[in-house]
């Protein structure tokens, strides 16, 4: 809950001051010093961990297993590829070194991510509320306003129930969205009725 907390409050100040996604993303994971990350407020989750600890185990007993880690950093290919060809196991030091930078990258990742999914949610609870204020104050029914799920992916990763929302209308302020796995949304990033971060997370759909 302090983690919950600490995130929140470094995002809405990196609202308030203006920063971008990325800005906001350093914040909560801290930045570069001596080589080590000081300053965050979050680390990698449980899964990404155990990923580390594969990564490592990979690094000790067959190397070139390591070039299929896609948040690897690739400066170290040409060490690992070395040590494949000539049969010679990795050094302590170098091992440590490949996985300090892959947990790094991975940490990185988790940073953006939280912070270009909490923007979007953002952006959507703004217009929501936006809407509900101008009929309040015109006294227009809301049953005039209809709303359309616009899907906008980014290929192989498109969630199949958000892209059979695409052009999806609802007459109403107040009445959700279903999906076709049955979860509803007011609006894309919207958990009022406890929709799950499979359709939350990195979601661009407005």
């Amino acid at each position: 809950e302090e983690t919950i907390g600490n995130v929140r409050n470094t995002i809405a100040d990196g609202y308030a001051l203006g920063r971008s996604r990325n800005r906001i993303a350093t914040d909560l994971i801290g930045r570069l010093q001596d080589g080590k990350r000081v300053g965050g407020v979050i680390g990698i989750s449980e899964q990404q961990r155990q990923w580390v600890g594969n990564m490592r185990a990979v690094l000790m007993s067959d190397p070139i297993k390591a070039l299929d880690y896609t948040k690897r950093d690739m400066r170290f290919d040409t060490v690992i590829k070395k040590a494949a060809k000539d049969g010679k196991p990795l050094s302590l030091a170098q091992i440590d070194r490949i996985t300090a930078q892959y947990s790094d990258k991975l940490l990185k990742s988790r940073g953006l991510t939280i912070a270009r999914t909490e923007a979007a949610k953002a952006v959507e609870e703004g217009k929501y509320e936006a809407w509900k204020q101008a009929l309040e104050k015109t006294g227009i029914p809301e049953q005039f306003v209809i709303r359309t799920w616009n899907h906008r992916g980014r290929g192989l990763k498109d969630r199949p129930s958000h892209v059979a929302m695409n052009g999806a209308s609802i007459r109403g302020l107040t009445f959700p969205f279903v999906l076709n796995d049955g979860t509803a949304m007011l609006t894309p990033h919207d958990t009022t009725y406890g929709a799950g971060a499979n359709n939350i997370i990195n979601c661009d759909c407005v």
